[in-house]
């Protein structure tokens, strides 16, 4: 097998831009697309038609020309051939403009960004997508709270809500209203043969207190604990000021979990009030490694069209793995 062709089979499920001769200008407009999203390679003097066929072009010019300077990648070269890898880029570098343009990548085509998705990465670049902003016009719910503290906590109903970032000064922040009051929907769908069920609650802890527990019950440990922790894992780097919907599609044939949150991958944790909280009650802990280590084959994906998350993991051959 050449060089080349173990490329193509190292990286089949890497999204890949095949550039002919003829189209080395859209060199630019591509590396940019990928540095916004999820990052991804570039093959230089080779097409590929709608039957998946390849055909080597080759280059009659250096396509490093081509690349902004300000983007980071990797050029490997074949015979007739230039492979360039560009890796998404942090989130606080984001977004990347090219000619007055934003591009990013959508189903392995470059677009050119409208307003509301430059405003999204915009502002997650600057970082106003923050939970310690206050939230007015919302109210807490005290047995959510009494329930927590009695269940986590050793400290007074006072010191609980200073320490863990719920109020800052007299206001709640966004946080301690995604937490505690009535600001954001978890909605599970359970689909099966004979029909389907749901469970919806409206915020954060009792989608922990009562989702979780149902989604887990007939699950093994290691099963679990991997479960647990990408539901927390997309409670905690959800971006709510996208969206305060977080979706989870259970199916039975095949048996799997599939949480989409809003928001893009990011390589720290979005919500660091929530993250604190979450912490000091010891709700998260475990990081990805219950997850890999029960399931290497778990799936995170980047939906750039819509700006979601959808972390996929599969359960156990049970008839009827989930109980809602």
């Amino acid at each position: 097998m050449s060089a080349f062709a173990e490329f193509l089979e190292r990286t089949a499920d890497d999204d890949r831009q095949f550039i002919g001769i003829d189209d080395l200008h859209k060199i630019p407009s591509t590396v940019c697309a990928l540095a916004n999203s999820s990052g991804g390679w570039i093959v230089a003097g080779a097409e590929r038609d709608i039957n998946d066929d390849i055909t080597i072009t080759g280059l009659n010019d250096d396509p490093e020309k081509y690349i902004p300077a300000e983007i980071p990648h990797e050029i490997h070269e074949f015979a007739e051939i230039a492979a360039i890898y560009v890796p998404t880029l942090e989130w606080y570098r984001k977004p990347i403009v090219l000619n007055g343009q934003v591009y990013r990548r959508v189903e392995g085509e470059n677009v050119i960004s409208g307003k509301w998705a430059r405003s999204v990465m915009t502002a997650d670049a600057l970082e106003f997508s923050r939970d310690d902003c206050p939230v007015k016009n919302i109210t807490l719910n005290d047995n959510d709270i009494n329930e927590f503290t009695t269940k986590f906590s050793a400290i007074s109903h006072d010191d609980f809500m200073r320490k863990c970032g719920v109020y800052s000064g007299k206001h709640i922040t966004l946080a301690g209203a995604l937490m505690f009051g009535e600001l954001v929907n978890v909605r599970a769908v359970l689909s099966y043969s004979s029909g389907h069920a749901e469970l919806e609650r409206h915020n954060l802890w009792r989608a922990y207190s009562d989702i979780l527990p149902r989604l887990t019950a007939r699950l093994s440990g290691k099963c679990a604990a991997a479960l647990r922790e990408v539901f927390v894992n997309a409670l905690l780097h959800a971006d709510y000021n996208i969206d305060r919907h977080i979706d989870i599609a259970i199916t039975s044939s095949p048996p799997k979990i599939t949480i989409t949150n809003p928001g893009t991958i990011r390589g720290t944790t979005r919500n660091y009030r929530l993250a604190k909280l979450f912490r000091l009650s010891g709700m998260s802990g475990g990081g990805m490694k219950p997850i890999y280590d029960y399931a290497p084959n778990f799936k995170l994906e980047q939906d750039m069209l819509n700006f979601r998350v959808n972390a996929t993991i599969t359960l156990e051959g049970l008839p009827a793995p989930i109980l809602l």
